[in-house]
């Protein structure tokens, strides 16, 4: 009459949905280990290429300062006795002011690359928390999904209690309405079918002869 899941399908469902959570779980897990892996060998391979390229400019700065400079040039050099090579001494306006601003801009690329490691870092764990607030609501709407499935079953139940008890019901009353058509009446002691009738036939006569024999005599 009514279509109904068995207990069984129901378990098979429940456990088939823990089994692809549990899945996408770990499968989650290992996405981001591996996506924090590559940030971290990104992170790392951009801190090397920043270091390079500072080494780099460092040392062409000081080819520059060592190469001897032109006869216009307001510089004079002196020989430095310590080392044995020659010392650049500024005597001119701008050379303290191209060192600071050598210094200044090493700085600031240090501090623009720390900036955006500590931008990298924040925005991951943003990352992070929006795929564990994902995962929350995954599992949520999972358990949502087996308390509808439940709540499905216990009113399929319901609803096969209730036409079985209606199906009682019709049949009392087709039951009481075959009793008022035909009623069923008992005759009475003397004429009665039967050997329970004969009997009473029977026992009947035999009295009432016995009792004709009694009123002759007297």
């Amino acid at each position: 009459m009514f279509n109904t899941l068995p207990r069984t399908a129901i378990k098979r469902t429940r456990n088939s949905i823990r089994r692809e959570s549990r899945k996408y779980s770990k499968l989650h897990q290992e996405r981001q280990q591996q996506r924090e892996q590559q940030l971290l060998q990104r992170q790392r391979s951009q801190q090397l290429g920043q270091l390079e390229e500072s080494r780099s400019r460092v040392e062409a700065r000081e080819e520059q300062s060592n190469d001897p400079p032109p006869y216009s040039s307001p510089f004079t050099y002196e020989r430095d006795r310590g080392f044995g090579s020659e010392r650049h001494v500024g005597t001119g306006a701008g050379s303290g002011r191209e060192e600071m601003s050598f210094e200044a801009e090493v700085q600031k690329a240090i501090d623009l690359s720390m900036r955006t490691e500590a931008e990298k870092e924040k925005e991951m764990e943003i990352r992070m928390e929006m795929e564990r607030s994902r995962e929350v609501e995954r599992v949520r709407e999972i358990k949502i999904e087996m308390d509808r499935e439940r709540d499905r079953e216990i009113e399929r139940k319901r609803e096969i209690e209730r036409a079985k008890e209606g199906e009682r019901e019709r049949e009392r009353g087709r039951l009481k309405k075959k009793e008022a058509r035909n009623p069923v009446v008992m005759p009475p002691p003397n004429k009665q079918r039967g050997i329970r009738g004969i009997m009473d036939r029977g026992f009947g006569a035999v009295m009432r002869f016995f009792g004709l024999l009694c009123h002759e005599r007297t």
